[in-house]
């Protein structure tokens, strides 16, 4: 049986070996294969904090907008707030993710409609106000983090309940002060 490679056995050394023989310019040693394997993992990661990410917005969203649970509002206003604003700082730090937006969307979507049907198995309010098999508003990145987002959540809500007096019913978005 072959022995295994540092990058097999100690991934902490192999990453430690292998950024001393590029501060080195060490090139002839380097784990090529290995490297550019942990290099393309990088997108994957940063794919996989948008995903989280649309997956709050979308579906908090969907909860506020078709589920009448007045006492739940605020928190699931508050989440989408949240991821909103982790998705603009994630896209910010790394703007040409945005290429693969599409694919994102629509595996945070399949997602979401597991979820929400999961969460919601034996509840009768998921019986009387089953959600839409597709999204029903914008798929634009801008939109989705925009407080025109918010806002057609508001008013496509199930009602214009705003116990924080944030002005909701009015129309005004709880991003401006």
């Amino acid at each position: 049986m072959p022995e295994k490679s540092l990058y097999d056995r100690d991934f902490t050394a192999w990453v430690k070996l292998t950024t001393q023989q590029l501060k080195d310019k060490n090139f002839e040693q380097l784990d090529l294969e290995n490297l550019i394997d942990e290099v393309e993992s990088l997108i994957s990661e940063q794919k996989k904090w948008i995903r989280e990410s649309l997956i709050k917005i979308l579906t908090y969203a969907m909860k506020r907008m078709h589920l009448d649970m007045p006492d739940r509002f605020h928190d699931w206003e508050l989440y989408i707030l949240r991821g909103q604003q982790q998705l603009k700082s994630d896209v910010r730090d790394n703007a040409s993710i945005l290429e693969y937006w599409d694919e994102l969307f629509d595996h945070a979507w399949e997602i979401v409609l597991i979820r929400l049907e999961y969460d919601f198995k034996t509840d009768e309010e998921f019986d009387r106000h089953p959600y839409p098999k597709t999204w029903q508003l914008s798929r634009d990145f801008e939109f989705l983090i925009s407080d025109d987002f918010y806002l057609n959540l508001m008013l496509r809500g199930r009602n214009s309940y705003d116990p924080q007096g944030w002005g909701l019913a009015r129309g005004r978005s709880p991003y401006k002060t």
